[in-house]
């Protein structure tokens, strides 16, 4: 993210096909998910950013419900209820994050 950041320092609507390897899915999470706190540090990639979205793949679904810190996040951060999530997850395509 941090070469992309670099290249295209003012964006402000980001799309982008996140890695399926766990630790990388979740870092990329974890650094838009924390968003405001890297403005508060200075640490983040796009300070202008106001949406963000993502195709969700099995894989990715799987490591949302089964990382409960990442589930958590997820549901605080997409307004989706826990209990839709829960229950409409597979039908999920894409990973959307307005800010």
């Amino acid at each position: 993210m941090s070469i992309l950041a670099q290249q295209f320092p003012n964006v402000k609507y980001l799309k982008l096909l996140l890695p399926s390897d766990k630790c990388s899915f979740i870092n990329c999470l974890n650094i838009l998910f924390n968003r405001n706190d890297n403005i508060i540090n200075k640490n983040s990639y796009w300070s202008e950013l106001i949406c963000f979205s993502t195709v969700l793949f099995s894989t990715h679904k799987d490591i949302i419900l089964n990382e409960s810190q990442l589930y958590d996040s997820f549901i605080r951060y997409t307004n989706l209820k826990d209990q839709k999530f829960s229950r409409d997850y597979r039908s999920l395509s894409t990973l959307t994050i307005w800010y």
